[in-house]
């Protein structure tokens, strides 16, 4: 429509990226005349002219004369370095307050995603931080989605053969409902097994008022992972195959092996104590234990006497021991009565 108004035009393509299939902010068109694609080129020139007939939804276009395709292969800018972060799919679902995909949404789930994308900043200054491709991270879930639910949600908006390796409701294992289920923490993640399938999921269901409420919409957004901890994911999953692949079972370090030596590691004495695991200890840290005095059990509290332990006596049940308290001697009595006449 903006470049109509210098001539006929023969066609306008967009340039879109190849994965994303959104546009590059690029694009080419061809006039119909030469006198035509000169007027619009003598327009761009002319700063006034420019941003008075170049305009897009406030944006001043860029007009230049396009080469041929042979010489253009020529002038392209070599690319530095390689996005091995993903950076770009950071950008992926976001609604922003004033567009027209913020038409309808609640002020709660923009004040949400805008929360969004500052942690996701903080987190992806650290480089080790990546974006996966295949990962999903979901808020803004109902209290009551169950994993099986969630797995079904994005199985009937994914593409027919799409298969989902994960699906997972974080909860507060610490808080427990009546039926002894641990509360929601209202998101989760979802994965796929290929990447195109996760970014039609995602789109599919990111922002979709027909999915839970209309003032409580999903936010969908891929996830932030750590590379060290995939990667050491995945040498553990290397090392359980390789095991398997030989016929032997993988050991634990202080046993014997064998089926003898599984059968002593499961039948545990009440009075062997902590056991102990290779890797529990993080190098650098200056203590194994945080605490080294009697643990005090939340329900001995409050017991009958002899049960439980008094820290000040040192007994069961805080009786005090035959000696009895030790007699102040006249001195410290006649202190304590000037101390208290003054």
């Amino acid at each position: 429509t903006v470049l109509s108004k210098f001539g006929e035009l023969k066609y306008v393509m967009l340039v879109k990226d190849q994965f994303t299939e959104q546009p590059r902010g690029t694009a080419f068109a061809q006039f119909k005349s030469r006198d035509a694609a000169d007027a619009c080129l003598e327009a761009s020139e002319d700063p006034t002219l420019q941003q008075q007939q170049l305009s897009v939804d406030g944006r001043v276009m860029e007009v230049r004369r396009a080469c041929a395709r042979a010489s253009g292969d020529s002038i392209i800018v070599p690319v530095k370095g390689k996005d091995n972060r993903n950076l770009y799919l950071a950008k992926e679902g976001f609604i922003r307050e004033g567009t027209q995909a913020a038409v309808g949404v609640s002020t709660f789930d923009l004040h949400l995603r805008r929360q969004r994308e500052k942690v996701k900043q903080k987190l992806l200054a650290n480089l080790h931080m990546f974006m996966s491709p295949t990962r999903l991270c979901v808020n803004n879930l109902p209290p009551s989605l169950k994993d099986p639910q969630l797995r079904q949600l994005f199985k009937k908006h994914a593409p027919p053969k799409a298969r989902v390796v994960e699906s997972r409701v974080m909860r507060y294992m610490g808080d427990l409902d009546e039926k002894g289920v641990a509360r929601s923490r209202c998101y989760g993640f979802v994965a796929f097994s290929r990447p195109e399938d996760a970014l039609a999921a995602l789109r599919t269901i990111n922002n979709n008022p027909d999915i839970f409420t209309l003032q409580r919409r999903p936010i969908v957004e891929f996830s932030i992972e750590n590379r060290s901890v995939v990667n050491r994911k995945k040498r553990l999953q290397q090392n359980g195959k390789t095991s398997k692949a030989k016929g032997t079972k993988a050991v634990p370090d202080g046993s014997s092996g064998g089926e003898a030596g599984q059968q002593q590691l499961s039948k545990r004495a009440p009075f062997a104590g902590f056991n102990a695991k290779k890797g529990d200890i993080k190098s650098g840290s200056k203590r194994i234990h945080k605490h080294l005095d009697h643990k005090v059990r939340h329900r001995d509290r409050g017991g009958a006497k002899g049960k439980g332990f008094s820290k000040k006596t040192g007994n069961k049940g805080g009786a005090k021991t035959k000696s009895g308290p030790k007699p102040k001697s006249a001195a410290n009595k006649k202190k304590v009565k000037k101390y208290s006449k003054t």
